[in-house]
C-alpha cells in the first residue's frame, strides 16, 4: 500500500478533483491521508464527503500551523509500505 498525504487549507477549488485521481489511478492499493489545516471554506465538508464513501480516504484535522507539521503529522498516521506528498 501507498499511503499519500494531502495538507488542506482552503483548498475547495481542487481537492475533490485532486483526490478522485489518486482514487481513481492505476494504484487502488492506496491509502489518502488528507490534513485539514485551519481551513476557511468547505474543503473539510468536501473531505467528509469523499471519506465517507470511500474508506481508503481518511480525514484528519489539526490548527493551522505550517506545511512542514501538516506532513509530519500525516507520515505520523500513514499505514503504507511507502509514502507520497501531494505539493501543490
Amino acid at each position: 500500500m501507498i499511503s499519500v498525504i494531502i495538507p488542506v487549507y482552503n483548498g475547495e477549488e481542487y481537492i475533490a478533483e485532486t483526490v478522485g485521481h489518486i482514487l481513481h489511478g492505476k494504484y487502488q492499493d492506496v491509502e489518502v491521508i488528507v490534513v485539514i489545516d485551519g481551513t476557511h471554506d468547505k474543503s473539510q465538508d468536501i473531505c467528509e464527503a469523499i471519506a465517507e464513501k470511500d474508506d481508503r480516504v481518511k480525514v484528519y484535522y489539526k490548527e493551522n500551523g505550517e506545511i512542514e507539521s501538516d506532513r509530519n503529522y500525516g507520515i505520523a498516521t500513514a499505514h503504507g509500505k511507502n509514502i507520497g506528498l501531494f505539493v501543490k
